[in-house]
């Protein structure tokens, strides 16, 4: 199966973020294209009461069912004093999606996670600032 048109769906905040943001849903319509180099994409977010419209691309693999994405936004995106905070001041966001593709629903999902710049914990791995869930759907 290619992943090949556009899919409409949604990324969640996780509970890192904390209320108001946690379990809130920011709607997305991603249009894909697959080479073989791998995927490409652009993901198109809409506004919310809590996020801001904005665009991002997208690049990774799907290998079998597991798909691996990295998405680039070009600057922050921050709704004014809700989260500014919260985001910090970034230049370059960079957002890891991985998870699956179920052909027979036709549909990828899985969690997402934000790594904190040039920060590691006691165990020298990345600080995760940021986590949720994703969803995606291809119409048949």
């Amino acid at each position: 199966m290619t992943l090949d048109g556009t899919w409409f769906g949604f990324y969640e905040y996780g509970a890192s973020y904390g209320l108001p943001f946690f379990a809130q849903r920011v709607p997305v319509r991603i249009t894909f294209t697959t080479s073989a180099e791998g995927i490409a994409g652009v993901c198109q977010e809409e506004a919310t009461d809590l996020s801001v419209a904005r665009e991002a691309n997208l690049r990774g693999f799907l290998e079998g069912q597991v798909v691996s994405l990295v998405k680039t936004y070009a600057e922050v995106g921050a709704v004014p004093d809700a989260n500014a905070a919260l985001l910090g001041e970034v230049e370059e966001t960079e957002v890891e999606y991985n998870g699956f593709l179920d052909a027979e629903r036709n549909s990828l999902y899985g969690e997402w996670v934000i790594y904190a710049l040039n920060e590691t914990g006691p165990d020298g791995l990345p600080l995760v600032e940021g986590h949720g869930l994703w969803l995606l759907t291809r119409e048949a």
